[in-house]
């Protein structure tokens, strides 16, 4: 697994310091090597989530059409907005994903996006106080899709980003 893009690595400046990290990879069988992933010397808490039917002629990120600004909260605030990007084509998964320090939360709630169909939970991971959830949904035309939204059940400090895949 390979860093992707260093503005996918989206850090927190607050007083609890919070990054969310995109690596990628292309499967090339099904026996492929477990990610290795660099001692960051304090909590450290992943997610593996993939995709099928992505782009597959050339290097991995050629799969991407377009990478969202990255958010950070840096004080307590319930309500999570990822924002959004705009695609170059049609029919685009988009990729919504957010994680960091939770205080009492539980899963995320119900996401919104009223420019993407198909709006689906791909995971939404609580464990000592570290939380991480991905979204997707389909843009079927060509343009900016809004920003992802949700809600948590106590109060974060988060991180996160928004993609489009190509098919």
């Amino acid at each position: 697994f390979s860093l992707l893009a260093s503005q996918l690595s989206v850090f927190s400046g607050g007083s609890q310091n919070v990054r969310l990290t995109l690596f990628i990879n292309r499967a090339t069988s099904g026996a492929m090597g477990a990610p290795t992933i660099a001692d960051a010397h304090d909590i450290v808490f992943g997610r593996i989530v993939t995709f099928e039917r992505c782009k597959s002629d050339g290097a991995a990120d050629t799969a991407i059409d377009v990478i969202g600004t990255g958010f950070h909260n840096d004080i307590y605030d319930v309500p999570v907005s990822v924002p959004g990007a705009t695609t170059t084509d049609v029919n685009r998964l988009v990729v919504a994903a957010f994680g960091g320090y939770s205080i009492g939360a539980t899963d995320a709630g119900a996401a919104t996006n009223a420019s993407l169909s198909g709006i689906t939970e791909r995971a939404d991971s609580v464990s000592d106080g570290m939380h991480i959830a991905v979204i997707t949904g389909i843009k079927t035309t060509a343009g900016a899709y809004n920003a992802t939204t949700t809600t948590l059940a106590g109060n974060s400090i988060m991180a996160g980003f928004s993609l489009a895949l190509r098919p």
